[in-house]
């Protein structure tokens, strides 16, 4: 085909090459850079098409804490510096930097905390009340959105928190999946899911209190509902799964045409070897990606440093150790990843 078109450009010379090549390489390059992936550590991410923004758990506020005593609450100041330092369209604001990176009309769309621990929910009720956009919530979410109406909305700027559209992540208690409404051009469907089980997660099951106030323990925090999320946009389908949980609902019925896949580790580094592979057999057999990205594997208690963003393994010396069980259980049909920290990438991208 480029041959083709050099023949047909022949008499214009030089510069028409030159612009054929580039339009070429510009055509090649369009597919990928209309949907981004962020990535904040833990399973947060941030997915936006240029027009509509998909915020997985939204966790910003990274502080060291002790986890058997310490208490904590949002840390206002990091979710304003996140939301400002990457683009992310909170609605109406007065604040001139969000002004500019939204003038298009971007707009978040959904807040989708995948289940209700501090890593991923304690964020999330300042973030939809500033917002005031639809958040998935179920008991345990609804008791940290209420919690966090307490907090001072003026640190971010705003004369009174926002009211937002808090929708159950199942429709009955029977169902096991959710077509998500007015999300833009993404298609989104909440998968049930379970959370990976080892002694400190066993302490933090049930529900969240309703009484919930910050500062709070991590053992407030209650795990809720969990769930698994499978992103479409065009016909490119991508799944996160947040949590080395067990697998038997999704292998029983897994979605088709999973290209990319987000794969949390967090706890496979406790469970050992076997445990590991026969997770990662189990689900590449059941989704068989062509990339699959590793999350959940980074700490979480120093804030980032946007000048030069970077993960630290959480549980250094055996999270290595995992590193190298994965580098050993990967066949080269799956390209293996690790997202960049903070930065837009292509999650499509081959």
């Amino acid at each position: 085909m480029f041959h083709d078109l050099l023949k047909r450009c022949d008499f214009l010379g030089l510069p028409a090459i030159i612009f054929m090549t580039a339009m070429i390489a510009v055509g090649k390059s369009v597919w990928a850079d209309d949907l981004s992936a962020r990535f904040y550590g833990s399973s947060t991410f941030l997915f936006d098409d240029g027009k509509s923004q998909i915020l997985i758990d939204g966790f910003f506020s990274r502080q060291a804490y002790n986890p058997l005593w310490g208490r904590f609450s949002p840390d206002l100041t990091q979710i304003s510096e996140m939301v400002r330092n990457t683009g992310i369209c909170p609605g109406a604001t007065d604040d001139a930097r969000i002004q500019e990176q939204c003038r298009n009309g971007k707009e978040l769309k959904v807040i989708i905390p995948v289940h209700r621990h501090y890593d991923h929910a304690l964020d999330a009720g300042v973030l939809a009340l500033w917002s005031g956009t639809k958040i998935i919530a179920d008991e345990s979410i609804r008791a940290v959105v209420k919690a966090s109406e307490k907090l001072s909305s003026g640190a971010l700027g705003l004369r009174q928190w926002k009211t937002p559209n808090m929708q159950p992540p199942f429709l009955s208690d029977n169902a096991n999946r959710r077509v998500l409404e007015d999300t833009g051009a993404f298609r989104v469907t909440l998968l049930r899911g379970q959370h990976i089980r080892f002694f400190g997660t066993v302490l933090a099951n049930g529900t969240t209190d309703k009484k919930l106030s910050f500062p709070a323990s991590l053992r407030a925090f209650r795990l809720g509902t969990s769930f698994n999320v499978l992103i479409e946009h065009d016909d490119r389908r991508l799944l996160i799964i947040p949590s080395a949980g067990n697998l038997e609902g999704l292998i029983e019925d897994p979605p088709e045409n999973v290209s990319t896949l987000f794969l949390s580790i967090g706890g496979l580094d406790i469970h050992g070897y076997r445990a590991t592979k026969r997770y990662w057999q189990k689900v590449l057999d059941a989704i068989d990606p062509k990339v699959v990205y590793l999350i959940h594997w980074d700490a979480d208690t120093k804030p980032f440093d946007f000048e030069d963003p970077k993960f630290t393994p959480a549980r250094k010396l055996i999270m290595r150790r995992l590193f190298r069980t994965i580098d050993k259980l990967k066949t080269p049909d799956v390209d293996v990843r690790r997202p960049p920290a903070l930065k837009p990438f292509g999650p499509f991208d081959g």
